[in-house]
Parts: structure tokens; sequence; C-alpha cells
């Protein structure tokens, strides 16, 4: 699941929430302008993607570190794992992360650790 802030018309988030098919494509599956990019928004959205789909309940989200989206996840999907994606995360490590404050860029990572990260099985 990850969302866009304020590109379209109405500057309002935009959601996609996708998944891996058996051939290990991903596919959008749901979309969603939403109001605000909070907690009770999303719980909104993944409320209405779990009526769709019934009986069908992920294992795993992958996210960015967007709290609001943890939350909202674990609230309706209690059992999934929340994983955070592997690009973001290298990304904030790296210093490029926009969301970052500028002592957090400014913090040395040293490479052995990222190197651990990096080849870091997934559970």
């Amino acid at each position: 699941m990850d969302g866009t802030y304020r590109i379209n018309k109405y500057r309002m988030p935009l959601y996609t929430l996708a998944i891996v098919d058996n051939e290990g494509h991903g596919q959008p599956v749901a979309h969603a302008v939403i109001a605000r990019k909070d907690t009770e928004h999303l719980q909104q959205f993944l409320e209405t993607v779990k009526e769709w789909f019934g009986t069908v309940s992920p294992d795993v989200f992958v996210v960015d570190k967007d709290y609001a989206e943890i939350n909202a996840i674990k609230v309706v999907f209690p059992d999934a794992a929340v994983h955070l994606c592997r690009f973001h995360v290298l990304k904030a490590l790296s210093g490029r992360d926009e969301a970052a404050t500028a002592t957090e860029r400014s913090q040395p990572v040293p490479g052995n650790q990222l190197n651990v990260i990096v080849i870091c099985p997934v559970n």
C-alpha cells in the first residue's frame, strides 16, 4: 500500500493497494482518493477493500514508514505482518529521504550495518 500526496488537481492523497500475483507481478487492486492522510481515513479505505474481497485476507503488507498506514492495517487486518519497503528503508538510511530532518540526514550510516540490512531475509 502506498499513497501520493497532493499531486492531483484536488490536492488530496491518492492511495493504491496492490498485490503480488502468482507470477510475481504487482497488480493494483484498489485505489482511493481520501480526504486526509490519517489512520481513520486509511482504516475506512481498508475496511471497504476487506468487504469487497470477502474471505481473502492478506498475510503481509509492505509500506513505507507511514504510521497512519501501519496503524490502519493493524486495526483492519490484525493478523497481517507489516514490513517496511526495502527501497524506502535504504533511502532513509542513505540520507536521501526528504521527510527526514536535517539532523537525521547528517548521521553517518556505517557500511557494514547497511549490508546487514540489505541482505537480511524478510520473515
